[in-house]
């Protein structure tokens, strides 16, 4: 899991366009390359002429050619990390509590929220999706779902009507970060403005988590004046899950991208070019010099007619794998010999 709009706009830049021969002018946002690489030593196809004439809308303007050439970066970025991160890298999904036994009356905290304070491992390559929200009272009425941070306030927030006495269901997938771009660790209060009676049990059994905690509380927040560890539900329980998160880790790693981006955008003005002559009617390109393209793009394996390189897919197959041995080691398995002794008596 990864926060994808702090990762895209760390990496939007790490390689760039030169402005070489350019149709255009060329934005500096275009032309940033931290890693002092750029797109066009990547393959002979990858040149600013070639992706203007290319373009589906002809004679486009210099603000058109520049977002075409944006989108590309994103489309690579965003198709190098779902490559890379593309196994299932779920921890935990529990519930806060199992309802059981019997209902009992609400305690009068009208004027108050009611809810649980969520707090987070102390650990950035962790993160928690708020999945979806369960709810119950004893009247029909609306109720204010909020998400809040300690330090910078309200989050996140959802009306739904509810009915008495039936389980009100619905999907949120929030997602819940000890550290991103915003705040630097705290924690968040998941509650409602009281108002409702809600539906509470004599027995209450709180899940086990690894993660996180959830801690029922009543009050006010943000100002460290709410009761605390109440031991109610207050008619709210919460499906959540927690997941390795790599945001940081890549943002602070961005170097290693570099090689897989320039050749995911290289595939994809490859692709623009073969594409193109399917409907090109003057054929821009011969077909000898399109098979050529192709078998760049394609070819798997080293053979007598390309014995020194593969295709450039086959390059990001194994630029991805090296990657993903980086950030996603295998375990090695370890054996261990165990030596009994005995003492024998002569």
């Amino acid at each position: 899991m990864f926060n994808i709009a702090d990762i895209k706009n760390s990496l939007l830049g790490l390689v760039g366009w030169s402005d070489l021969n350019s149709p255009q002018p060329l934005t500096a946002e275009n032309q940033e390359s931290r890693s002092g690489r750029y797109f066009q030593d990547f393959h002979h196809s990858c040149t600013l002429s070639n992706v203007y004439f290319l373009m589906e809308k002809e004679n486009a303007s210099d603000t058109e050619f520049n977002d075409f050439l944006k989108r590309l970066q994103y489309s690579a970025i965003l198709n190098s990390l779902n490559g890379v991160f593309n196994e299932d890298i779920l921890i935990e999904q529990t519930l806060l509590f199992n309802r059981r036994g019997q209902t009992i009356p609400g305690v009068n905290a009208t004027g108050k929220k009611a809810g649980y304070i969520i707090a987070p491992v102390k650990d950035s390559s962790y993160s928690l999706m708020l999945k979806n929200i369960s709810l119950m009272f004893k009247q029909d009425g609306e109720v204010n779902i909020q998400l809040w941070h300690n330090n910078i306030g309200k989050i996140w927030e959802h009306t739904c009507q509810v009915e008495a006495n039936k389980e009100c269901i619905f999907i949120v997938n929030q997602a819940i970060y000890y550290s991103c771009k915003e705040y630097k660790g705290g924690f968040f209060y998941l509650c409602y403005d009281y108002g409702l009676e809600p539906v509470e049990y004599d027995i209450c059994d709180f899940n086990k988590t690894y993660l996180f905690r959830a801690i029922p509380f009543e009050g006010t927040v943000l100002d460290n004046t709410a009761t605390v560890g109440t031991g109610r539900t207050y008619g709210i329980n919460a499906e959540i899950c927690a997941y390795r998160d790599f945001t940081e880790i890549i943002t602070l790693n961005q170097h290693t991208f570099s090689t897989l981006i320039g050749l995911q955008v290289a595939a994809s003005c490859i692709e623009l070019t073969l594409n193109s002559t399917r409907s090109n009617k003057t054929e821009r390109i011969t077909k000898e010099q399109q098979s050529r393209l192709y078998n760049d793009l394609n070819v798997a394996f080293s053979s007598p007619e390309f014995p020194y390189t593969t295709g450039i897919k086959n390059q990001i197959a194994r630029e991805i794998k090296r990657i993903k041995q980086n950030y996603l080691p295998k375990q090695k398995l370890t054996t261990n010999t165990v030596c009994f002794t005995r003492k024998i008596t002569l």
